[in-house]
């Protein structure tokens, strides 16, 4: 499987969402690196993945191929790219609240807590997705 080709083009950003977890950890790896080769000096990762370390709560997709805890996600990018945001995208626990999501955070505002679940609604450990922005680290003389 070839990944992004070596050519002359730069790009400013790149956007990964739910891609990286449909292949194994030593594709993962390479793929990182060759984001970090095509992007410009000051281009910046987008990512999107699963939190692996939840998966075994709502399902197993037989399709990924490697699952990405939070930890292990931020081993994978930090040779090439500084993280600047970590959040998390949706709760596990909201899976199992059968309400609109406007509706509950009505609810929660009422009751004086909205900004506590806000607060676990963006903590990526406890997430059913991860979502990560980074910038390219640049080495010296390059």
């Amino acid at each position: 499987m070839t990944f992004l080709q070596k050519n002359s083009t730069k790009f400013d950003v790149i956007a990964l969402f739910e891609f990286i977890e449909h292949i194994n950890a030593t594709k993962q790896k390479e793929l990182i690196k060759k984001i970090h080769d095509a992007l410009k000096p000051e281009g910046q990762l987008f990512l999107l993945t699963p939190n692996g370390k939840l998966v075994p709560f709502y399902r197993k997709n037989p399709f990924h191929k490697h699952e990405l805890s939070v930890k292990e996600l931020l081993e994978l990018v930090n040779e090439y790219f500084e993280v600047e945001m970590l959040k998390g995208q949706t709760p596990l626990f909201w899976f199992f609240i059968p309400l609109p999501w406007d509706l509950l955070e009505k609810f929660w505002i009422v009751l004086g807590i909205y900004e506590k679940i806000r607060q676990i609604r963006d903590d990526p450990e406890n997430s059913r997705t991860i979502l990560l922005r980074a910038k390219k680290k640049v080495k010296i003389g390059q």
